[in-house]
């Protein structure tokens, strides 16, 4: 009457299984050897931002206020979709008040987006923040005061 197939059941056992360690990993586990480039990031940015509550990023790593476990100064953590200029308008207006003091510009490493296309943010960054860094494949900007 039922037609399943045990080993169907075996590999959704073995996903979970697999998605509870990298839920539960800790971040060395989680930034393996193959992401030591990430491992450098994390401990610099948390350095960067020791006395901030929270960081905002530019790139669509999205991992990383996690990884330097501080929240995201914005509800916005995916630039690509701040497409339409009211989404940029709220993105900037949640800036303005948060004021983060180092946000992570741009990536080399993980190049998908970086906000390029958004005109009305970058023009804000460009008006507000000024150079701050960079450490490898990654751009830090500072606000000016």
């Amino acid at each position: 009457m039922y037609n399943f197939n045990i080993s169907k059941i075996y590999s959704l056992s073995d996903s979970v299984n697999k998605i509870r360690q990298l839920i539960n990993a800790d971040q060395n586990n989680f930034l393996s050897y193959h992401n030591s480039d990430y491992k450098k990031l994390v401990k610099y940015y948390k350095k960067i931002t020791l006395n901030e509550n929270c960081i905002q990023i530019l790139t669509d790593e999205i991992a990383i206020p996690y990884l330097v476990n501080k929240k995201s100064c914005s509800k916005f953590n995916i630039m690509e979709l701040l497409h339409p200029k009211k989404m940029q308008l709220q993105f900037i207006d949640e800036l303005k008040l948060k004021r983060p003091k180092v946000i992570l510009y741009r990536s080399e490493k993980f190049t998908f987006g970086n906000g390029e296309s958004l005109k009305l943010v970058n023009k804000y960054i460009e008006e507000n923040y000024t150079f701050h860094s960079k450490i490898d494949y990654w751009t830090f900007v500072k606000i000016i005061k």
